[in-house]
């Protein structure tokens, strides 16, 4: 029997990994980070030390004779990438593991490989701000955030000049935390802001060939801070246009050395018909993207992340081609919940109804995603019929809140 070894059992698309692979017939076996707080594993090493966990993983996965190793976290996919070209397993360049996970690095490794991308530049202080605003390098929009967070955490869309250093003190301050007590990139990235509409492309590379499952199109809030209030899968762009954004993918995927493993870019059709790479990440994409992949287009991005880590031939070829569309229902403030009311029931055409936090819970402002309550999923055939829906029930849906504290 093979045997795969998950890193980080805890996180949420790990545990969604795990699950493909026990279907699968396949062994699993965890690594969990050594702190207080996690669940544990068949071994616990510190996520926090390159070096440990590499030395530790590649030992244990020798020992034990694990065929695979994986991860669904962001942050710890470079070090996967590290003890596999170790044990000489299918992923990505070694040379090149941050690329998909630090925007210094990222943005540094799109460049020179040619793909389009916002105009950057890299700071490490307030005061290398305001010489960038005064030399006019950088005009109003522009966009600032930390090189090493994720979920939209410490990111805003100058749009007004006096707001220029809250929105440095946001970036650079105590929320954009990185997780298992992991050395912070304190530098900021400020960028170019590019107007348009915003897709992500979800793709499975194996043997360095990138197979696009699909485009997803993103539902987006306006102001200074972005947050993703719903996925639609498919797209529905015109052949041209999704030409266009999958020759962009495949672009950056090759330029953060994804070779073998799962990608989520993040682009922007803007108004002179560019496509323009915002980020890439190696992983499937957030929740609840891969559920929006599987109801429209019948493929399980976390099968095909295990098969490609085995060296499988991962199956990622359309079986239907539905359509699926899910809303976020978001926190109006900061605080506790008080009362989630409207959910929808759930029946063949909302196979989804999620609540992420429950009543008691904090949640954060509207500055990222710790504002989202939940999420569900309306799917079928006619996507107009299924977008009104979805409108519909999200307006039932009423999350009331405390004050913080």
């Amino acid at each position: 029997m093979r045997r795969l070894l998950v890193v980080d059992p805890d996180n949420p698309a790990c545990r969604a990994l795990t699950f493909a692979a026990k279907a699968a017939g396949i062994e699993v076996c965890s690594v969990g980070h050594h702190e207080a707080g996690s669940s544990g594993g068949d071994l616990l090493t510190d996520f926090a030390d390159e070096g440990m966990f590499v030395s530790d993983v590649t030992r244990f996965c020798k020992e034990t004779c694990v065929d695979a190793v994986v991860t669904g976290n962001e942050f710890l996919t470079p070090l996967v990438t590290l003890v596999c070209d170790q044990l000489s397993l299918p992923s990505n360049v070694a040379e090149q593991a941050y690329a998909a996970r630090n925007k210094v690095a990222m943005s540094h490794r799109l460049a020179c490989s040619g793909v389009l991308t916002p105009r950057t530049f890299v700071i490490t202080n307030a005061a290398e701000l305001e010489r960038l605003l005064t030399s006019g390098r950088v005009g109003l929009p522009f966009v600032i955030k930390p090189a090493d967070n994720a979920g939209s955490n410490g990111v805003t869309v100058v749009l007004n000049a006096d707001d220029r250093a809250e929105a440095y003190r946001y970036a650079a301050g105590p929320e954009t935390v990185v997780p298992f007590g992991m050395t912070k990139d304190r530098r900021i990235l400020v960028q170019e802001y590019i107007e348009g509409a915003e897709f992500s492309v979800e793709s499975i590379t194996q043997h360095g060939i990138p197979h696009h499952v699909c485009i997803t199109r993103k539902l987006t809030s306006t102001g200074a801070h972005r947050v993703e209030l719903g996925h639609a899968v498919p797209a529905g762009v015109d052949e041209a246009a999704e030409r266009l954004i999958l020759h962009t993918a495949g672009q950056a995927i090759k330029a953060v050395g994804i070779e073998n493993g799962p990608s989520h870019t993040e682009v922007k059709l803007d108004s002179q018909g560019r496509c323009v790479v915002i980020e890439i990440a190696g992983r499937v994409g957030g929740a609840p993207i891969a559920d929006l992949v599987q109801l429209a287009h019948g493929v399980d991005m976390f099968r095909a992340c295990v098969d490609v880590a085995l060296g499988i031939p991962a199956a990622v070829k359309r079986s239907r081609n539905d359509y699926a569309t899910a809303r976020f229902f978001t926190a109006p403030s900061q605080g506790k919940i008080a009362s989630v009311t409207g959910l929808p029931l759930q029946d063949v055409t909302v196979p989804v109804v999620r609540l992420r936090r429950q009543v008691g819970d904090a949640v954060g402002d509207n500055r990222g995603n710790g504002c989202r309550v939940g999420h569900f999923i309306v799917t079928g055939s006619d996507r107009s019929v299924i977008e009104r829906r979805a409108e519909s029930l999200s307006s039932q849906i009423l999350v009331e809140i405390t004050e913080a504290g």
